[in-house]
């Protein structure tokens, strides 16, 4: 909010190959002037005309418009740390700074920015798949034993979406007939940290027995991430080709004896 310090600071960031292309004094002018600029990065005072600090207006754009903040200020209290870390800026820099301070964290928070928006791409197109697959996710923390499921994988489960899952929780969604061969297999890639997949029958409820596959590896802070998937059509399959293999088995050796009859008579 002081007119020749943001001049400066412009013809600076102008010096360095940025294109600086508006300079708002107070959160209402800044807010307008992002909604109609869409710029790639916010350069953030906290102490600015109006009545919104640049704070609050860091916490309104990551809601409206998300856009990478950084923020430019001589407070350093611990509350007013505390308040900043909160709207997760891309960097903190106390006044005075340096021209390399700058630079090097403006480069810096793009190269974040891009990385975030490829993860987020990535991300979308693993839900779509997942979802074309008709598949859910489930990650165990292995000191706690909960577990973070998508909604999928608690329909899966037959489990309440918004309900806590844990461990054992799961299993008691297990067939019994499955249920101790499962648990123990589960405790041991637990406890040893290793992949566990694994087909198992779930009932959920009056609903059918559900074929459910579980594969999951380890991952970082000592988890178990992967994912669940209905097999009950081809556990259905398998049994009705069974089924078949069975009878042809069967009208052979009936068919077979009839034909030693025919030839002893």
């Amino acid at each position: 909010d002081e007119a020749i310090v943001a001049f400066n600071l412009q013809r600076r960031l102008e010096q360095l190959g940025y294109d600086v292309p508006a300079i708002a004094a107070s959160g209402q002018e800044s807010l307008d002037l992002i909604h109609d600029l869409l710029p790639d990065l916010v350069l953030m005072d906290i102490h600015i005309q109006g009545n919104m600090d640049g704070i609050e207006v860091a916490s309104r754009l990551r809601q409206s418009h998300p856009v990478p903040v950084i923020y430019l200020t001589a407070y350093a209290e611990d509350a007013t740390l505390e308040r900043a870390r909160q709207t997760q800026p891309y960097g903190y820099l106390l006044k005075p700074f340096s021209e390399r301070e700058l630079h090097a964290t403006i480069q810096m928070a793009f190269e974040r920015h891009k990385l975030e928006l490829e993860l987020v791409d990535k991300q979308q197109l693993l839900q779509q798949a997942l979802d074309a697959a008709s598949m859910g996710v489930l990650d165990m923390d292995i000191a706690t034993m909960g577990i973070t499921s998508s909604a999928r994988t608690s329909e899966l489960l037959g489990w309440p979406a918004q309900k806590p899952l844990t461990v054992a929780d799961l299993l008691s969604r297990v067939d019994t007939s499955d249920r101790d061969a499962i648990a123990t297999k589960l405790q041991e890639s637990l406890t040893a940290l290793r992949a566990f997949s694994e087909e198992f029958r779930v009932l959920a409820g009056d609903a059918p027995p559900r074929g459910i596959k579980l594969d999951a590896g380890p991952g970082a802070r000592r988890r178990l991430s992967g994912v669940v998937q209905d097999i009950s059509e081809r556990k259905n399959s398998e049994i009705r080709l069974q089924m078949l293999n069975d009878g042809l088995e069967n009208l052979v050796t009936e068919r077979t004896s009839e034909l030693h009859l025919s030839l002893k008579e």
